[in-house]
Formats: structure tokens, C-alpha cells, sequence
């Protein structure tokens, strides 16, 4: 596998597409910090509980589609995957090995954001309703349970186009995912499960208020729950896209 995780890290070297990797962290923490602004000190005092809601509600979603999605286009320009015919290689790891280099590159990009959490608190008065290592440990949760996507947007971007991906991770957590978080059907909407389990953790509502307590919100009963369900999907999704992408190379 060495080789073939070299072999992935060498196509993204002058590729702007490393950029994606501290910018979208950047404007993550950068716009959540600007709607904290605009509610005044008491709100600036939960602007590190703000930015782990925006990056879970749309920075890592947009970030893991646009990385899983430009891999597969610039593949398709470049080779459109012809260079793996007539090899001796496992095209079954190939695909493995790109979904391990875009959770190792989303990895490098919740550091960024656990970084500017800390940087943060030094600067501003916060986190104000939970400590800062609930924080970092929400932004870890966070990485873990939306390692499933990286290969659904694999096998989407393959089968489609770049943007719908893009599109679709982006909006459905944002316009779907912050509704079903709510509700007692949490459990069986994917895009809603980091988005649940977050609020015990960071004490506050997904919609930016904090919880009162005796929100039944609080209750971490979430959390192992959607952090086995993340990673059972995850284990599937890639399963699943390695199958696809051998079986899709072998019939060409």
C-alpha cells in the first residue's frame, strides 16, 4: 500500500488543490468569527463553539467533495484511468489508497481548525458553556464521523460530475441534515449524525443557541451510537467504491 499512497501524493504535488486543505479551514473559522462579531460579546464568547458548528454543518462536507471530486477530474483529464489497464497493480487498493489520502488530507485540515480553536481561546474570552477539550474533541467526532463521505464522493464524482458531489454534500447537511439532527429519524440520515452527537459534546443547539439544561439534547447516549454508525458506513462505502472501481475498470 506504501507505494501506491506515494504514487497518489506525488499526482497532488503542484496541484492547487492542496490549498483546499488550510483554505478551507481558514474561511471556516474566519465567517463563523464574523457572524459571532455581529451578535456582540456575549456571542463573541461562543465563537469557538460556533466554529465547530459551521465546519460541521458545511466547511468538511464542501472540503471532503471538493477534494474526492477534483482527484476523479483531474484522473479523468490527465489518463481517464487508462493508465491501470494491462497493469500488474490492485486496482482495489488504488481506490483504497485515494480514500486513505483524502481522510489523512481532511485529518491535516482539522488540525488547522483544532489550532485556530485554541488560538482562538487565547485571544476571545471562549469556549463560554463547554471547555476547550470538549471543543477539540467535538472537532475529532467530527472527522471521524464524516469519514464515510470520502468514498461516497469517490463513487459520485466518478459516476457523474465534479459538482454534483460537491452540491450534494454541501446542501444536504446544511438544508436537510440541521432538520433531521432534531428529530427521532437522526439515526437513519447519515448527514445528520455528526451534526447530533455534537451537541452533547459543545452544550450548544444546531441552530447556534445554547441548550438549556435539560435539553434532552444533552443526553450523550448520541454519541457511541453515531460514531459506530460512522464508521460501519464508512468500512462499507469503501468497500463498495473498491469493488465498483475494479469492476468499472475491467469492463472498459
Amino acid at each position: 500500500m506504501a507505494r501506491y499512497f506515494k504514487a497518489e501524493v506525488l499526482k497532488l504535488q503542484h496541484n492547487h488543490l492542496v490549498r483546499a486543505i488550510w483554505l478551507f479551514p481558514l474561511i471556516g473559522i474566519l465567517v463563523a468569527l464574523g457572524f459571532s462579531a455581529l451578535g456582540g460579546t456575549e456571542i463573541l464568547k461562543l465563537s469557538d463553539e460556533t466554529i465547530i458548528n459551521h465546519w460541521s454543518i458545511i466547511w468538511i462536507n464542501a472540503l471532503i467533495a471538493t477534494l474526492a471530486g477534483t482527484i476523479d477530474r483531474n484522473e479523468k483529464k490527465s489518463t481517464r484511468y487508462m493508465i491501470y489497464s494491462g497493469r500488474a497493480v490492485s486496482l482495489s487498493r488504488i481506490e483504497l489508497t485515494r480514500i486513505g489520502l483524502i481522510a489523512v488530507m481532511s485529518l491535516i485540515s482539522t488540525l488547522i481548525v483544532s489550532v485556530g480553536l485554541i488560538l482562538n481561546s487565547l485571544w476571545l474570552d471562549t469556549p463560554s458553556i463547554t471547555s476547550l477539550g470538549n471543543c477539540l474533541l467535538a472537532v475529532g467526532v467530527i472527522w471521524l464521523t464524516t469519514l464515510w463521505q470520502i468514498p461516497f464522493c469517490l463513487w459520485l464524482s466518478r459516476k457523474t460530475i465534479l459538482y454534483i458531489p460537491i452540491i450534494l454534500n454541501t446542501l444536504a447537511p446544511l438544508l436537510m441534515g440541521t432538520g433531521i439532527a432534531t428529530t427521532d429519524s437522526w439515526l437513519i440520515f447519515p448527514y445528520a449524525w455528526d451534526l447530533r452527537i455534537l451537541m452533547p459534546i459543545t452544550r450548544m443547539h444546531i441552530n447556534g443557541i445554547p441548550l438549556p439544561a435539560n435539553s434532552p439534547f444533552l443526553s450523550s447516549q448520541s454519541i457511541p451510537m453515531g460514531l459506530i454508525l460512522s464508521l460501519i458506513c464508512f468500512v462499507l462505502l469503501s468497500g463498495l467504491a473498491s469493488w465498483s472501481f475494479k469492476r468499472q475498470e475491467i469492463t472498459k
